[in-house]
């Protein structure tokens, strides 16, 4: 039987919610490391560092790991702000290592990798890295965008508000986190 964990550096927080409405400030309370996919942290003073490419993301994870290693982890929080951003990254790379696999076919996205396999080294790649990330001694977000989506049951049809991001991939990303927040702003006259 397992023992219930409540320790912060314990959790698994995903939040996602329309763009501007303060999801990236809501983490700037904790001693956190913003993994920065996309811009839009100017406004914020926290601790950052840039991830452009897939090989950005390896390095900043390899130089988490050892520093937890050493003893000597500075943050209780890792954020990436965006996962939409992440999943897009993973994808430019499984597009790259598709290439260099599948020389005679041109493939110039996830889905002309044969057999479907595109998505599932995707999936793959941005898993086992929340998976490397959980590991550290720092609770771990991602930040994401929603979607309304349409579902049509047998009797009705009703919309949704869930991840941006469709498919196993969403799946898997709705289903990773302890926490999943799903955060709503409306306008009170001009103020939001």
């Amino acid at each position: 039987r397992s023992e219930v964990d409540k320790r912060w550096i314990s959790q698994k927080f995903g939040m996602i919610g329309q763009p501007g409405i303060g999801k990236s400030k809501f983490w700037s309370f904790c001693n956190g490391l913003y993994i920065q996919t996309e811009a839009g942290l100017n406004h914020l003073k926290v601790m950052k560092v840039p991830c452009r490419s897939w090989t950005d993301f390896r390095e900043i994870c390899s130089a988490l790991i050892q520093a937890s290693q050493k003893g000597n982890f500075p943050y209780d929080t890792i954020i990436i702000d965006t996962i939409d951003k992440l999943v897009d990254l993973a994808q430019s790379e499984v597009v790259e290592r598709g290439r260099n696999k599948f020389k005679q076919i041109e493939i110039n996205v996830v889905g002309d990798i044969p057999n479907g396999a595109g998505w599932a080294w995707s999936q793959d790649l941005v898993e086992n890295a929340l998976n490397k990330l959980e590991e550290l001694p720092a609770a771990t977000v991602y930040v994401g965008h929603l979607e309304l989506k349409e579902v049509k049951a047998p009797t009705t049809t009703y919309h949704k508000q869930t991840i941006s991001i469709g498919g196993k991939m969403g799946g898997m990303l709705t289903a990773w986190p302890d926490h999943l927040l799903n955060v709503q702003a409306q306008y009170i006259g001009n103020e939001l």
